[in-house]
């Protein structure tokens, strides 16, 4: 034990008469808090918000391994490993956690940047969602406990909460928010607004765009509040006011906005990120496995149901053991060529990679590929496409060959479904 945990051992303890067994635990918690050496923690989502302040933190007792997208861009330091990692990939995944204690999940489905700045509008028009609880939390007290939770063996297997001194409407945190930007805004209930009116309304008043606004706003139906089960004492509950923590937040904000004002005037950033999102295609499906079956099963079956499925359009052809060939009826060249990847896949995990077809961009550094994923101790499969580059427009690619496997992607789920009820 070190001299600055003999010293909060001694600030728990004092000179009190404690019983054995209390001074053990005490120790066990300082020990799971304080572990030998730096722990090396891998931390992703590193280079957003949460995951940058998180960054600064972890570094005064333990070595990162930061994981972001563009890793391989950044400088690393003494503390501060950069891997550039895609968490779509099972592949980038298990070499970005190589050699780490713990792991951090920072990730979200949303674009970054772009503010929902307080909606623009002198007259504001809430819909039944603004009513909905909610437990703000100051980034201060966010990181107290990530920081204290990781590495923490007393948390293990825990759900935890955590949530700020004050509970609260979204209307009411809106009000408070336009009192401290000394800002008046006239606030009207209706109980007609859906969710799905109130996402396009938010894309349209604030400019946000809308693959960051749908997910915010389909959030914003549910409770967000803290329950007492899921409360852990020295780590669920945050200090900091919500009006402290908001001006802090807009004080970082202005901060900001100054040292990047030049980026600020110009949503080319951000317009440059939502077209590189829409040069490759990302398309997820879960479907249940039947008793005993597993992703390899999944896999073989699927392509075995296709042609079956589409008799009178697809027809596919295996060339040796791995490559598979999709063809429609009558034509010589492949919509698609797929390559079963023996090496990486497990009864688990089945990977095919997309290495050609009239219907794929295949360029050097191409990843595409078809991955039947099956989640530990469940019969949950995830049928999912990743990095795909279709060859189409991508306006004609929306609206033809996108519907049509997400229609062959539900017709193979129900297939599934039926041989569960069935018992085959």
């Amino acid at each position: 034990m070190n001299e600055q945990q003999r010293n909060d051992r001694q600030g728990r303890v004092g000179e009190q008469n404690r019983p054995e067994h209390e001074i053990r635990q005490v120790e066990r918690e300082l020990g799971a808090l304080y572990p030998k050496g730096r722990s090396r923690i891998a931390l992703t989502g590193a280079s957003g918000y949460i995951g940058h302040n998180l960054l600064q933190r972890l570094t005064e007792h333990a070595d990162v391994i930061a994981l972001s997208r563009s890793g391989d861009q950044r400088e690393n330091t003494e503390q501060v490993e950069w891997r550039s990692c895609d968490f779509f990939s099972m592949e980038d995944a298990n070499q970005g956690l190589q050699g780490a204690d713990y792991a951090v999940y920072l990730i979200h489905s949303m674009l970054p940047s772009a503010k929902l700045t307080l909606r623009r509008l002198p007259v504001m028009v809430l819909p039944r969602w603004t009513r909905t609880k909610t437990h703000p939390i100051a980034l201060e007290d966010i990181l107290n406990a990530l920081d204290r939770s990781i590495g923490n063996r007393t948390l293990d297997e825990q759900i935890i909460d955590v949530g700020g001194p004050e509970v609260m409407t979204y209307r009411e945190m809106m009000q408070r928010t336009a009192e401290i930007m000394d800002k008046k805004r006239r606030f009207f209930n209706v109980p007609l607004l859906t969710i799905k009116l109130s996402r396009l309304w938010v894309t349209l008043v604030t400019g946000a765009p809308k693959e960051m606004a749908y997910p915010l706003i389909e959030s914003l139906a549910h409770p967000m509040v803290a329950q007492r089960k899921h409360k852990v004492q020295g780590i669920s509950d945050g200090k900091i006011s919500f009006d402290k923590a908001a001006r802090t937040s807009l004080e970082q904000e202005e901060e900001y906005r100054h040292k990047k004002n030049s980026h600020s005037k110009s949503k080319k950033p951000l317009k440059s990120a939502i077209r590189s999102l829409k040069s490759d295609v990302r398309s997820v499906q879960r479907i249940k496995l039947p008793p005993g079956k597993d992703a390899t099963w999944a896999g073989e079956r699927y392509l075995a149901w296709l042609p079956v499925f589409a008799k009178h359009w697809v027809r596919v052809e295996t060339r040796g053991p791995d490559t598979y060939q999709l063809y429609l009826l009558g034509s010589r060249k492949p919509l698609l060529e797929m390559i079963y990847d023996r090496a990486q896949s497990t009864s688990e995990f089945a990977l095919y990679r997309i290495t050609g077809g009239t219907f794929a961009t295949v360029k050097e550094d191409h990843r595409g590929r078809l991955e039947f994923l099956q989640i530990p101790g469940t019969n949950i499969c995830v049928v999912a496409i990743h990095d795909y580059v279709p060859s189409l427009p991508w306006f004609i690619y929306k609206y033809t060959q996108a519907k049509v496997h997400l229609g062959v992607m539900y017709a193979f789920g129900k297939y599934v479904k039926r041989l569960i009820d069935t018992n085959v």
